[in-house]
This record gives structure tokens, C-alpha cells and sequence, in this order.
């Protein structure tokens, strides 16, 4: 029984973060809108 549960909540997850987010772009915009332009620029 645990063994069974342990592999559906795996399967579960897998899946869930297949279809978070369909492309990487997303990310890259979060990442540079959140740091600070360096002074030296």
C-alpha cells in the first residue's frame, strides 16, 4: 500500500512539472526584472 501511494504521488509530481510552464522565456523575464543594473554599465 505505501509502495503504491509513494508511486502515484511520483507520477503525479512528474507530471505537474511537465506542465508547468511550456517554454524557458517566462524565466529569463522574472530573472532580469529582478536584478539591479550594475553601476558600472
Amino acid at each position: 500500500m505505501k509502495k503504491t501511494l509513494i508511486l502515484l504521488l511520483l507520477v503525479v509530481f512528474i507530471h505537474l512539472n511537465t506542465l508547468a510552464q511550456k517554454n524557458d522565456t517566462g524565466n529569463w523575464f522574472i530573472y532580469f526584472g529582478n536584478q539591479a543594473i550594475n553601476k558600472k554599465w
